[in-house]
């Protein structure tokens, strides 16, 4: 089975994903506008609104095996990296910058089922 067929492939490049877009938005230089714009660019019709956006992150906090550690892709994870933390960051710069953002967005949270 070649790397491409692997379906535990796609699941690492996401939690990988997650990892490298945490890093880049705890950079002062990161504008998040420009991450969005070019989120929307590469997906095209498919970008996410801010509720799908969240209930994908809230999917991806509930998974397991998502949230496990990244020890197999990255050498080591800073002692501040918190998979939790990582997908409200996420929904905090980069969602406020998609479509249908409601008044008072709340943040995804650890509990979520």
């Amino acid at each position: 089975m070649s790397n491409r067929d692997d379906p535990g492939r796609d699941r690492d490049r996401h939690r990988r994903d997650l990892f490298d877009l945490w890093i880049g938005l705890n950079l002062p230089e990161v504008n998040s506008s420009d991450i969005a714009a070019a989120l929307a660019h590469c997906m095209q019709d498919r970008v996410y609104s801010y509720p799908q956006l969240v209930g994908h992150l809230k999917t991806k906090l509930a998974d397991p095996d998502f949230a496990a550690d990244l020890n197999g892709l990255v050498r080591s994870l800073p002692p501040d990296y918190d998979i939790a933390e990582a997908l409200d960051l996420v929904r905090r710069r980069i969602g406020l910058e998609l479509r249908n953002v409601p008044d008072n967005p709340m943040p995804i949270g650890r509990s979520v089922a």
